[in-house]
């Protein structure tokens, strides 16, 4: 019986591995170098990068699924013109809520 292929990895998912292994190798640095200095003031900081960079990530592939998973469903016909409509403009107001407050919460 011959093995079948597995499809190659998705692109996202890639990123999304990537993230998560130097985010990892960040903070198991972070420790070592923390160790050896007896310093410890980096390390908020440090946390503080490393989540935003793995935060950026999960939203980015939760946003792209989320994207995927609405045309398919007009694609199989489960979801009619007006309910992609509004899932999509969901996706868009999520988008600009995210982004303002950001702003507001650098500005501060």
């Amino acid at each position: 019986m011959k093995k079948q292929k597995k499809p190659p990895m998705e692109f996202s998912k890639k990123i999304l591995l990537c993230t998560a292994i130097i985010a990892v190798a960040v903070l198991i640095a972070g420790f070592v170098l923390m160790f050896i200095a007896k310093d410890l003031t980096p390390l908020p900081t440090a946390f503080h990068i490393v989540g935003a960079a793995v935060t950026a990530g999960l939203s980015f592939y939760y946003w792209k699924a989320k994207a995927e998973n609405i045309v398919k469903l007009s694609q199989n016909g489960l979801l009619n013109g007006e309910d992609v409509r509004a899932l999509m403009s969901d996706l868009k107001e999520d988008l600009l809520k995210d982004f303002t407050q950001k702003q507001e919460s650098e500005e501060v």
